[in-house]
């Protein structure tokens, strides 16, 4: 009976969900610890260890880098497209459905968190507001450890050498919770053209609020479910306890019949 206990969740953890519309499949990276967070790609590997998205269309394109550490979300858009960078005026934000249930309204579990080009001050969005003008989302207070900056590329750019907007976040899992399936709109605002643009990529936006309701989002899901609601020394142990327990059932077994 111990054994079919712990093997049961072991096997609930290793298998994988049916995931539907487009997809973001976010990895886990150790190596992301030495991130400069300027708002741009900062020397040679640094967002190497990450996922990569391209998305090109008539009038834009940018490339989203992508991963997890346990604790934060970590995200890089560079956007290759916009070459006459606007301080303050160009922005980029990336929304997250913490519960993935969609809607057509923004609820209290939907956020935003927006970088300004050449600022380093953030700005977070929450759902659930009353004012339809700001497509009910309201201002929050930022989490002391959210990062959202924009800056200028430079050298190290991997995508192109000509200098253009990039934004850089790092947003905390304590403000939206551990999930292996998060909904997530990525958007960029050119203000030098006027135009808005995202990902998904067939989201249209034309003026703000420019944020498209949550079930049109995308997903962002961790195939391997390494973002969970387990702490990472309890899943290493989980599978521990489980093989000990195996194994001595095993030779409990084994020695009796003598």
């Amino acid at each position: 009976m111990i054994n079919k206990i712990i093997i049961l969740p072991l096997a609930i953890l290793l298998s994988t969900n049916v995931a539907y519309g487009e997809e973001l499949p976010i990895t886990l990276s150790t190596n992301l610890e030495n991130v400069v967070f300027d708002g741009i790609w900062s020397y040679q590997t640094e967002w190497k260890p990450s996922s990569l998205t391209q998305v090109k269309s008539d009038n834009s394109n940018f490339v989203i880098r992508y991963a997890h550490d346990y604790e934060n979300l970590l995200i890089l858009v560079s956007v290759v497209s916009d070459t006459t960078p606007s301080r303050i005026s160009d922005k980029a934000l990336v929304c997250i459905d913490s519960k993935n249930n969609g809607g057509n309204m923004p609820q209290k579990d939907d956020y935003c968190f927006v970088a300004k080009l050449g600022s380093s001050i953030p700005t977070t969005l929450q759902g659930g507001g009353f004012n339809a003008v700001q497509g009910h989302y309201q201002t929050i207070e930022n989490h002391p450890k959210l990062i959202a900056v924009g800056g200028i590329s430079g050298e190290w750019d991997r995508y192109s050498k000509i200098p253009h907007s990039s934004y850089e976040f790092k947003i905390p899992l304590e403000i939206i919770g551990k999930s292996n399936t998060y909904g997530i709109f990525i958007a960029i605002h050119d203000a030098e053209s006027g135009n808005y643009f995202g990902w998904p990529s067939d989201v249209k936006m034309e003026k703000y609020p420019f944020i498209p309701e949550p079930n049109k989002w995308g997903l962002l899901i961790s195939p391997d479910k390494s973002i969970p609601e387990f702490n990472l020394p309890f899943l290493i142990l989980f599978p521990t306890i489980a093989f000990v327990i195996i194994f001595s059932n095993f030779f409990s077994k084994k020695f009796s019949s003598f």
